[in-house]
């Protein structure tokens, strides 16, 4: 059988289809994987919980892994050595980058492909090959628009008492936001972007409010002036595709940044995973 993987760093997908790849036979869900902040020992653990998925380890020939913090060769190799130990017998296992699973999940040409999920990522495929002008240094610096991004912001602004009253009432109603328990979280939780990314669902979940749609719409300008700046031109002879969580919430205030920047909208996919199975042909002839 083949199993194919959509890694985040808040939750992974998996797809169990057949070893001719046209019958689904089964999905899991895990937490998030990202072995730029995991130890190899995190990764096996968080694996091994997963009994439904453990259950058919012996029975996959083939794993297609695209994760996030996956990128560079150092982290696949991490990857790929922990599937190697669970699925003991699989005869071939190729781990990749989110990069490309977002690429072979919403374009069949060239095209800017964005990510905004957990974290954000961006980059250029000219139908042939994939092209980064900007190193991803992670939610430290990086990651603007991301759910990290839009629940750090949040912080600040309850933090600074720049939210207005009705808000901020809201929000201190619906987390633990005493101030040595935050601190205390923000530097002991494993995975400090995934932590942040939770305090994203309140914008979503209250979206209608004139100040977080203007937060929200904020976030995802500083995506904009930054990473889809930097493939502006190559954006404006194609389209911007968009993959993620965050994305697909944001699908409205995108295609109207979209429209002021001169750039025409593609694709925007939620959840890769289906479209990582429809197009499990071209990079199981290429891996």
């Amino acid at each position: 059988m083949v199993l194919i993987c959509d890694a985040g760093t808040t939750g992974c997908d998996w797809l169990l289809l057949n070893q001719d790849g046209n019958k689904e036979i089964n999905r899991f869900h895990n937490p998030g994987i990202n072995p730029t902040y995991q130890s190899s020992s995190a990764i096996h653990s968080s694996l091994l919980s997963n009994e439904d998925l453990i259950k058919v380890s012996n029975e996959i020939q083939e794993i297609y892994f695209f994760g996030s913090g996956c990128g560079m060769p150092a982290s696949q190799e991490k990857v790929h050595m922990v599937l190697k130990d669970i699925f003991a017998n699989t005869m071939h296992i190729n781990v990749k980058g989110d990069v490309e699973g977002a690429v072979y999940a919403s374009v069949s040409g060239p095209g800017v492909v964005g990510i905004l999920g957990t974290g954000s990522n961006i980059c250029y495929y000219d139908g042939a090959q994939i092209h980064l002008k900007i190193p991803s240094l992670g939610f430290h610096i990086m990651d603007q628009g991301s759910g990290n991004a839009i629940g750090r912001r949040l912080l600040q602004a309850f933090y600074f008492n720049q939210m207005p009253e009705d808000i901020k009432t809201l929000f201190s109603s619906t987390y633990n936001l005493e101030i040595e328990r935050v601190k205390k979280d923000l530097y002991s939780v494993e995975n400090v972007s995934r932590y942040m990314a939770g305090y994203a669902r309140f914008l979503f979940d209250n979206k209608d409010h004139d100040y977080l749609r203007s937060l929200l719409k904020e976030c995802l300008e500083d995506y904009f002036n930054t990473s889809v700046n930097a493939y502006l031109n190559e954006a404006k002879k194609t389209s911007l595709n968009m993959v993620g969580s965050i994305a697909h919430l944001s699908k409205g205030i995108i295609s109207e940044l979209c429209n002021s920047h001169g750039i025409q909208v593609g694709n925007i996919v939620a959840h890769p995973i289906d479209r990582l199975a429809e197009q499990l042909s071209l990079y199981r002839i290429i891996s």
